[in-house]
């Protein structure tokens, strides 16, 4: 089975949210925003970068830590 690409910004987000402190997830957030607005709607690429989100939980996780915070 071949390995299917990750969206570099995708992994670059993972591994800073991964390393950051908490207080950073806002920022972070809207580093999110701007990969998702880069794509047009349900184009395969958005597509693509949704299931990338999905698969490192880092909706979920900005979520969490909003909700902890804010």
């Amino acid at each position: 089975m071949k390995p299917v690409a990750v969206d570099s910004r995708i992994l670059t987000l993972a591994t800073q949210v991964t390393e950051s402190p908490d207080r950073d997830v806002p920022v972070l957030l809207l580093k999110l925003k701007e990969i998702l607005s880069s794509t047009s709607p349900g184009s395969k690429e958005s597509q693509k970068i949704k299931q990338d989100l999905y698969y490192y939980d880092l909706v979920q996780y900005c979520m969490l830590v909003l909700r902890q915070d804010y």
